[in-house]
Order: C-alpha cells, then structure tokens, then sequence
C-alpha cells in the first residue's frame, strides 16, 4: 500500500502509513530519503518528536541524508534521549562526510 500510495503522488499519507501504522521509523527514513522532498522530513520529525525512541533513531540518521539542525532545533528540553551524545557525535561525523562530498 505504501509503495502504491508514493507512486501515486500521496507521499505524505504514504509516510503517515509506515508511522501509524506499520511504525517503522527506519522504513520511513528511507521512504522520506528516497522521495527527496523536504516537507516530508518535516513530517517526519514533527511525529517523531512525540516518543524519545523515535528521535533518537532519526538522530542516528538524519546527518546521512538532511541538514540534522532540522531536528536538533525542535527536540523538546528535557526529553531524555537514549545514547544522546554518540548519536550527536555521530550526527557530526555523517554531516561533516556529506558536506565535504558535495564540495568535492
């Protein structure tokens, strides 16, 4: 159903499916990254700033694929990430990669 809804244009229900329903964050990383459309990882990180869990699996991957101040700058204070400071150390590491590769 996901992949009938994204070939046909409806990729935020498509994302609202895999999280919902399906609740599968790695799935909708990569059906966001796949889409390249950043309204999409605007969807994405506003759901996944509801559950601690959520975040932090966003955080291991989103310096991969997106600029990662589009989280860091909307986690709630206070809201107790699990291995919050080698996913930021990680976020740092991936970021910097891309950013290199792209002036390359």
């Amino acid at each position: 159903m996901v992949y009938v809804l994204g070939r046909m244009g409806n990729t935020r229900q498509a994302l609202t499916l895999i999280m919902n329903d399906l609740q599968d964050i790695h799935q909708a990383i990569d059906f966001v990254q796949g889409q390249q459309d950043e309204e999409l990882w605007e969807q994405l990180i506003t759901h996944s700033l509801e559950n601690a869990n959520l975040v932090g699996a966003l955080l291991e991957r989103i310096g991969q694929h997106t600029d990662p101040l589009l989280l860091l700058r909307r986690i709630p204070l206070g809201l107790p990430i699990p291995q919050l400071r080698e996913r930021l150390v990680r976020i740092l590491a991936d970021y910097r990669t891309q950013s290199s590769l792209r002036l390359a």
